[in-house]
């Protein structure tokens, strides 16, 4: 798992800010976070969709070669491995 240094900020300013409010508070800010995120990325198909990969196909126009590329986005969802449409562009 990612954390970006914004959210790392953002995580260090509440936590500084909880310790003020309360002793302790921030530090059991932090574990719980920690404990989330490490259950999230232990099991991350019980949280929603995870973006695995990407598969691109050159699209034919009347069997012609084009420019145009569908992309499709391979999810792990909590059915399985899904591939989902994510859009059409200029390649």
């Amino acid at each position: 798992m990612i954390i970006r240094p914004d959210a790392e900020d953002d995580i260090r300013s509440i936590r500084s800010a909880l310790d003020q409010a309360q002793s302790g508070l921030g530090s059991r800010f932090a574990r719980r976070l920690r404990e989330t995120l490490e259950r999230i990325e232990a099991m991350p198909e019980l949280y929603g969709t995870v973006h695995v990969g990407e598969v691109r196909y050159d699209l034919n126009l009347d069997g012609v070669v084009s420019d145009l590329t569908a992309r499709f986005r391979i999810v792990i969802t909590p059915g399985g491995l899904m591939v989902r449409f994510h859009d059409i562009g200029v390649m």
